[in-house]
């Protein structure tokens, strides 16, 4: 090494994960046996893996996830009315109008639980 050169300085604590970011510490409970099975799966690593493949969350309103269903039930009343058309011209076989059905029944019963716990919502405001 140069005489006109000082030493390098010695860095402190732990490097980067990624040039520029710097991390934080997460501490969250969980039993021995979790502990012991994250580090199987690969422990921070699987888990900033995880968080890096996650969608995010979407942030509506009730009265937009209402409307979201409200239009799916449209759609699939729609697409009910079609195959039983379609079934009754041969052009689909009865089970596939069955799938149909079936998938149209689930939306209907995910809007009757939406209501139902937006109802639930509205009644405990109320009986405040």
């Amino acid at each position: 090494m140069p005489a006109d050169q000082p030493p390098a300085k010695k860095t402190r604590g732990r490097p980067p994960l990624k040039a520029g970011e710097d991390t934080v510490p997460v501490v969250i409970r969980m039993t021995e046996p979790q502990r012991d099975k994250l580090g199987r799966l690969g422990g921070a690593q699987w888990v900033r893996d995880r968080i890096d493949k996650a969608k995010e969350p979407t942030m509506t309103t009730p009265l937009e996830q209402m409307d979201s269903l409200r239009a799916e039930c449209e759609a699939a009343k729609q697409s009910m009315a079609e195959a039983l058309l379609k079934l009754a011209r041969g052009e689909i076989t009865a089970s596939e109008a069955e799938a149909i059905r079936k998938h149209s029944l689930a939306v209907a019963r995910r809007m009757n639980a939406a209501i139902k716990g937006e109802a639930e919502k509205l009644g405990n405001r109320a009986g405040r």
